[in-house]
């Protein structure tokens, strides 16, 4: 067997495989980045939809256990303060200029009267337009925020 024979069939006789675990990472390490992007991206949204559910929850707390509860637009008032002071040293958000939009229910109505009867339910609900780190930007999705929303019930005091 001559000296270029041997190197084309290699070790023992099988064929020469240099090259090939170059190939295979080239194949195999875009789907591994983009797995481990997507679990990254994936943690970032359900921290901001955990930050939601404690601003909610924060609003709701002020707006019914302290001296009075808020009726009308004064509920409204405080609860969107609470959410965005809350959302805006906790939440997530890449520079996006998205605010977090809250809304505040009493159930049932308490219509014009001056003070919130007991154990009538508020509902608070906040929202949140979620752009993403890179994820949505690689796969073609600019236009397309995931809309993270979270409501909290508590009940007047």
């Amino acid at each position: 067997m001559t000296k270029s024979l041997r190197l084309q069939r290699g070790i023992a006789g099988r064929p020469d495989q240099r090259g090939l675990a170059v190939a295979e990472f080239g194949l195999v390490f875009p789907i591994f980045v983009l797995i481990t992007f997507a679990i990254i991206e994936i943690g970032f949204g359900l921290f901001n939809k955990y930050v939601l559910s404690n601003a909610a929850a924060k609003a709701a707390r002020a707006a019914t256990v302290y001296k009075n509860a808020k009726l009308g637009s004064e509920a409204q008032t405080l609860v969107t303060s609470e959410v965005t002071a809350y959302c805006a040293s906790n939440l997530i958000t890449f520079g996006s200029s998205n605010t977090p939009v809250a809304t505040a229910t009493w159930s049932p109505s308490v219509g014009s009267s001056s003070t919130v009867p007991f154990l009538t339910k508020l509902t608070v609900t906040v929202s949140y337009q979620y752009n993403g780190l890179i994820l949505p930007r690689l796969l073609g999705l600019t236009g397309n925020a995931l809309t993270l929303s979270e409501a909290v019930i508590m009940y007047n005091e």
